[in-house]
């Protein structure tokens, strides 16, 4: 199911004076997978815009090696705890400038 279509499917309901939507378990999580998606492509078009700026030259425009960014992946994969410090990640990607 599309993000689309998941909004398509809200019901209203009425509680209390409330006007509430309801969507199923499945549908909700079809929304964020869609927004989630929406906004990797808003990032990636954000990078790519600042590559352009910088002539194509990837380290003027602030991307870092893959294996820096290798580094930073392994610390929050060995986590596997949500919600992460992200105090730690920013010291992390801190020394990567």
């Amino acid at each position: 199911m599309t993000g689309t279509q998941a909004i398509q499917s809200v019901q209203f309901v009425t509680v209390n004076g409330k006007r509430l939507a309801v969507l199923s378990a499945e549908d909700w999580e079809a929304m964020v997978v869609w927004l989630e998606t929406v906004e990797d492509v808003q990032v990636a078009q954000q990078a790519f815009q600042q590559l352009n700026a910088a002539g194509g030259d990837r380290k003027h425009a602030g991307w870092i090696e893959w294996h820096e960014a290798e580094k930073a992946i392994d610390v929050l994969a060995v986590r596997k705890r949500p919600p992460y410090d992200y105090g730690d990640l920013v010291q992390l990607l801190g020394e990567f400038e």
